[in-house]
This record gives structure tokens, sequence and C-alpha cells, in this order.
């Protein structure tokens, strides 16, 4: 773990400019360290869309979680950005506000959550880091 965490050290985040630390994106350590692991995972394929089957993706939560589906952040599961954080970092985290935006997309374009994959969710996290604000509406094709 970093001493104090940022983005502009992880060396496969994209970000542009200098992102901020962990303490100027009003999070923690650990949570950043969270949202860099889920964006590597995203970023390099481990992490694959899945679709809306909401008993496959239910299913697929009971044992190791393997899909990515912004649509399914109240099912419990591990499918959504939140959820795969909470998978990293244990059932008990309590997310700092500034993530709000970033686990409940409403500035997506399509209006249809179903639609944002990882490559979507990577650049929406990397405008969180480089910003504090995740700007779906700017990360669509």
């Amino acid at each position: 773990m970093y001493q104090e965490a940022t983005a502009i050290n992880h060396p496969p985040s994209q970000t542009e400019a200098p992102a901020k630390t962990a303490r100027r994106l009003k999070i923690t350590s650990a949570e950043l360290e969270a949202l860099l692991w889920v964006r590597d995972e995203l970023a390099s394929g481990r992490i694959k869309h899945e679709p809306t089957d909401r008993k496959q993706l239910c299913k697929l939560a009971l044992g190791a979680p393997s899909a990515f589906n912004m649509s399914f952040f109240r099912c419990g599961t591990a499918a959504c950005v939140g959820g795969w954080m909470k998978h990293k970092l244990g059932d008990d985290v309590v997310f700092s506000a500034p993530f709000m935006n970033l686990f409940y997309p409403l500035s997506w374009p399509t209006g249809s959550l179903e639609d944002i994959q990882p490559k979507h969710a990577v650049r929406a996290i990397d405008s969180f880091l480089k910003n504090g604000y995740p700007k779906w509406h700017l990360v669509s094709d």
C-alpha cells in the first residue's frame, strides 16, 4: 500500500494531469487503493461486462465475482464499480460521500445503465481521479 496513495503514481492509469490524493478527493487511502484496483481489473479485461440477467448476476455474486454491470447496484452483487470496491475492501465498508456520482451514474447519456461497458467505467474512474467527478456524460462513445 502507498503511504499517501495518488492516482498519478499508479502506472496503468491514463490520467492526463496530476491526479488528486485521497485527501483531496475526500476519500480514504484504502478507498483509493480499491478504486485503482477496480480500474486496473476493468482496463485489463479481467472483469468483463455481463448482460442484465439478474438471476445469473446474483448467482455469480454468491461465489467469486467475475462480472461487471452498472445496472445492478442495488442487488448486493459485486457487479458495479461500488460492488467491486466492496468486494476488495470487505462487506463492512461504508463509502465516502464523493463516490455517489461514480456509483450512481445518473448523467449517463443513454439512460440505460446496461450500456455502460468496462471502457466507459475506466474513463469515468480516470475523470474522478483527475477532477473528483466522474463525468459519465462525457465518457460514452
